[in-house]
């Protein structure tokens, strides 16, 4: 986000002759004065050169250039969210979303709840890192409803144990498995924007959409928001991956008493799709500590955090190897007793 004037000083105005009146089209009449006229701003962010949009504060009236999905947005000038609902018009208005639960303040504890107990965590993090932005935004979803039918056949497998003498035996034997079932399958959420990556949105999931509201542009006031740039066409894809592989986990989940269990072969077949277009609140942060950025997402309606934390690789190596003797000493020492016995 950034005012007009910062961005029109990357462009010059570019004069051009004007025709004389009844001048034929394509020529140009020579004239006794300059008559230029001016070339249309293009708006370029700064960082990624991409095209920027521009739009009018609905309080001031100023002019504010931003992203071309930008739906609101606080205005630089008096400091007022504004809205451009045309921006909706030229995409389309979600069919509904969820306001934001947690306020600015209750989201600072979250995540500064979340730092505590992190053991690998850098001792000076807490008072030594910058919080370079924190915002909250309405992200852009779709959310998918779908039923779904699928089969899986598997090689399963049972052990016994048993010692005679001096010896221990073991035997496995081998199952092929069968499963078939179905089951329906309601907001499976996959997002709609380029702008955060989806190891972020979908790890602060989930959120509850029995506290989904229809859409109404008093909710966006104080909020960042941005339209989509991703169509549910590309999100399908995603959708079709994360149900599938749900389907396949609850026919997985049917199948106990065995010691491995390795899928043969697989499908998963589907009907009834229907998508929507939906609003979720969540908080966005970018934190530098040491020179390294750190980017955060937080649930805006539940809390959840999602991100990657500074870590102490002394204190993961010391973990680890802790963990490697206990596994040892669990596993060798039967062993140990079965020689000691034989001794």
């Amino acid at each position: 986000m950034a005012t007009v004037e910062k961005y029109n000083k990357q462009f010059q105005q570019q004069a051009q002759q004007t025709p004389a009146q009844g001048e034929p089209a394509g020529q140009h009449a020579p004239s006794s004065a300059l008559q230029p006229k001016e070339k249309p701003h293009v708006y370029l962010d700064e960082v990624t050169n991409e095209p920027m949009a521009k739009f009018t504060c609905n309080s001031c009236g100023g002019d504010v250039v931003g992203s071309p999905e930008l739906v609101s947005s606080a205005c630089p000038y008096c400091g007022n969210n504004f809205i451009a609902p045309s921006q909706l018009e030229r995409t389309r208005v979600p069919d509904r979303m969820i306001p934001f639960q947690i306020s600015p303040q209750q989201m600072v504890e979250l995540f500064q709840a979340e730092t505590k107990g992190l053991w690998f965590l850098p001792g000076d993090f807490r008072k030594a890192h910058k919080l370079l932005d924190a915002r909250g935004v309405y992200l852009p979803y779709w959310l998918y409803d779908c039923s779904s039918e699928g089969y899986i056949n598997c090689t399963a497998t049972k052990t016994t144990s048993w010692r005679s003498g001096d010896y221990e035996y073991t035997r496995t034997d081998y199952y092929n498995v069968h499963r078939r079932g179905g089951a329906d399958f309601e907001d499976v959420p996959v997002s709609g924007t380029k702008d955060v990556h989806p190891t972020r949105t979908e790890a602060i999931e989930p959120f509850d959409y029995s506290g989904t509201k229809p859409f109404a542009t008093a909710y966006l006031a104080g909020y960042a928001t941005n339209t989509y740039n991703i169509g549910h066409e590309e999100a399908n894809g995603r959708a079709n991956e994360r149900i599938r592989q749900s389907m396949l986990e609850l026919l997985e989940d049917t199948i106990h008493g065995y010691v491995t269990v390795q899928v043969d072969d697989s499908d998963v077949r589907f009907s009834k799709a229907v998508v929507e277009y939906v609003f979720l609140p969540v908080y966005l942060l970018n934190l530098a500590y040491h020179d390294r950025r750190f980017p955060f997402a937080i649930n805006g309606q539940t809390g959840r955090v999602a991100g990657e934390f500074p870590v102490v690789f002394w204190k993961q190596a010391l973990c680890f190897l802790l963990v490697t003797i206990i596994l040892g000493a669990i596993l060798f020492y039967p062993t140990l007793l079965v020689m000691g016995a034989v001794l």
